[in-house]
């Protein structure tokens, strides 16, 4: 484990750009394909997020393998989507299973911390300050679960480690390249403004105003869903190599 200069931020997300630009088609597709089979999963009561919540790790072991076969300079497969299921997969479902659990607890939190109380339309203004200050321990909670969590399948699944052990050394490796990952959250946060702006102004010109507010914002978030989240997948990897 390495502590990297807070520069590296900039630089996971620049891999990442280069490493998704390698096969962007192959990189949409899989993700695509995923999204599309956790929605239809999903459908199933109950069930359907169980499983969901148990393969996410394992999935998201088929992306970094992807991020190692790009870097690598070979051909991206769908197979590669699936090869999180080989390795050390019990392990991975393991931390499935607390992902879970991690996630009820923090909706459990967030419903806790919420209020039930009717809205008041003397004080409407005030509702943003209200939900904000409801949702800071459910975001705090959730990015300490992040930070376990953003290299701990890897860790099991390259490293044969335990699932605890991985979690441990994934948040310990996240909190000590903390400056790092601010720059990479401030970078993406500016980059997705940027392309907020421009979808904007392109649907400006196209349309001339004449497409409804929701439908271009239905349409900029659909874009940036397939093509910006398959890019994060790949500087997920490089942030993985950069530090182990």
């Amino acid at each position: 484990m390495r502590v990297v200069p807070a520069i590296n931020g900039l630089h996971w997300l620049r891999i990442g750009w280069l490493l998704f630009m390698r096969s962007p088609l192959m990189w949409i597709l899989a993700f695509s394909a995923l999204w599309l089979m956790m929605a239809v999963i999903a459908q199933i009561p109950i069930l359907g997020l169980l499983i969901a919540a148990i393969t996410t790790p394992a999935f998201s072991v088929g992306f970094m393998n992807m991020g190692a076969a790009a870097e690598a300079g070979k051909a991206l497969e769908p197979r590669l989507l699936f090869e999180g299921f080989r390795s050390n997969p019990q392990s991975l479902i393991t931390l499935g299973g607390i992902y879970l659990i991690a996630g009820a607890l923090i909706i459990l939190l967030a419903r806790l911390t919420g209020s039930d109380a009717p809205i008041d339309p003397a004080t409407v203004n005030t509702l943003p300050t209200l939900h904000w200050s409801e949702l800071i321990l459910p975001l705090a909670a959730y990015a300490l679960v992040s930070m376990g969590f953003w290299f701990a399948p890897v860790l099991c699944a390259w490293h044969g480690m335990q699932p605890l052990k991985a979690l441990f050394f994934s948040f310990f490796a996240c909190l000590r390249n903390w400056r790092a990952f601010l720059v990479y959250g401030f970078a993406l946060m500016m980059f997705v403004l940027i392309a907020l702006t421009l979808a904007s102004l392109l649907s400006a010109v196209l349309f001339g105003g004449d497409l409804p507010p929701e439908a271009s914002m239905q349409n900029f978030a659909l874009a940036f869903i397939l093509g910006l989240t398959p890019m994060l997948l790949a500087s997920v990897y490089a942030s993985y190599r950069d530090i182990f």
